[in-house]
């Protein structure tokens, strides 16, 4: 993860951005990745104030947004635009998973990790350990489809027994 943290980190120095969010707790790892990456953050020179993290828990990269989306509603000045930093395989599901919690008005600029810079090869698809990852990514885009676009009555209510927050 520290990859993620770092790409963010990079951009900000780059001036692509003003401040920079770290959010959520995993409990799979059982790590605070908001207040480790303002940590990482600090430690790379980004002032405090332009730092914002919330170490609320998150099981999932669309309650991960929800969770962005109420920090920005109870931000002091408006947000316009965002560029969430994360690896290639999951960009796509990560753009559907933002304009379905943000809107279609906001504006969103995916950055992907270069390969160079993450522990993901350019042809990462092909290899045998990531085949998994990337029928997980098809699994969570098909799910979260199906329960926050499609999801009606009954398909709607047993589609939410699946959520883990």
């Amino acid at each position: 993860m520290d990859h993620r943290t770092d790409y963010a980190i990079q951009l900000y120095k780059l001036g692509v951005g003003k401040r920079i969010l770290f959010v959520g707790v995993c409990p799979i790892h059982d790590h605070y990745h908001g207040d480790y990456s303002k940590r990482r953050g600090l430690d790379q020179g980004i002032p405090l104030e332009s730092i914002a993290f919330d170490d609320s828990k998150v099981t999932s990269p669309y309650s991960e947004i929800v969770r962005l989306k109420k920090f920005i509603e109870k931000g002091s000045k408006p947000v316009h635009s965002i560029m969430p930093v994360s690896d290639p395989h999951h960009m796509r599901g990560a753009r559907w998973a933002y304009r379905q919690a943000l809107g279609k008005n906001f504006q969103l600029t995916m950055a992907p990790v270069p390969f160079d810079r993450s522990p993901y090869r350019a042809r990462w698809w092909t290899e045998q350990k990531s085949k998994g990852m990337v029928l997980e990514e098809y699994l969570k885009l098909t799910y979260y489809i199906s329960r926050y676009q499609l999801g009606w009555g009954f398909l709607e209510n047993w589609l939410a027994s699946f959520d883990r927050d």
